[in-house]
């Protein structure tokens, strides 16, 4: 059964809470993003909404709807738990945000997941941005920089339109 729900109450924000660390420690990232940790931990826009999926009286799938983008349109983050997938209960978030949102509806994925890419595609989703993180810890030493390689800071007036581009 899926419920759409303007706030979760502490006991739905704790289970969901729960649901989204069991998928981050299976899959080694966040389902969500920290935006929509705030939401579900001090409340959001009044336009967004909680979908939650139940099975037995357990919280198995969440999604998180913003509605607030007047220019992109609605956008949605879904979680199933891990003992929980391939059971129908992303697929049935899914279909409720559909109908909720329309046809315009982006998804985000974390983590480029294969059970995320095959949901998103089986419900008509293309990928139409790849947002990537690169990282560097900042105790390793500093490698040397090929000389060939000119790096300089941005200079405003020459570099403008090469930026845009981009």
């Amino acid at each position: 059964m899926i419920t759409r729900l303007e706030h979760l109450n502490s006991a739905q924000q704790s289970d969901v809470l729960s649901l989204i660390a069991a998928a981050a420690d299976r899959d080694g990232v966040p389902p969500v993003a920290e935006h929509v940790l705030l939401h579900l931990r001090h409340g959001g826009d009044k336009e967004d909404s909680h979908f939650i999926a139940e099975r037995e009286g357990k919280i198995v799938g969440y999604a998180h709807l913003d509605l607030t983008d007047q220019v992109e349109g609605p956008s949605a983050e879904v979680v199933v738990h891990p003992d929980f997938r391939n059971q129908g209960v992303g697929n049935s978030l899914i279909k409720e945000l559909l109908r909720t949102a329309g046809t315009s509806l982006r998804l985000w994925s974390h983590g480029d997941l294969p059970g995320a890419k095959n949901i998103a595609v089986s419900n008509g989703f293309t990928r139409t941005r790849t947002v990537i993180q690169m990282r560097r810890s900042l105790g390793d030493p500093i490698p040397e920089l090929d000389a060939s390689i000119p790096i300089r800071s941005f200079l405003v007036g020459i570099d403008d339109a090469e930026w845009i581009s981009l």
